[in-house]
């Protein structure tokens, strides 16, 4: 996650959402890769892709108990 927001910052930002993506989905970690690569997509122009991102973490199980709401 830290080398993905390096990267992010340089504006690598292939390189940054192949970070981003490559934190496993039990890593408690995974719900800010996520939100970090749907970032990345909405930089990259890829609008589509980084809504569909932000949907999918707002629907995930992991992603509805960090915030404590379920999404009906």
């Amino acid at each position: 996650l830290l080398a993905a927001g390096l990267l992010d910052k340089i504006d690598e930002l292939d390189l940054a959402r192949a970070a981003y993506a490559a934190v496993p989905a039990d890593d408690p970690a995974h719900v800010l890769a996520e939100l970090g690569r749907a970032e990345v997509m909405r930089r990259q122009g890829q609008i589509d892709d980084a809504v569909s991102a932000y949907r999918d973490v707002a629907t995930d199980e992991q992603g509805l108990r960090t915030t404590g709401k379920k999404v009906a």
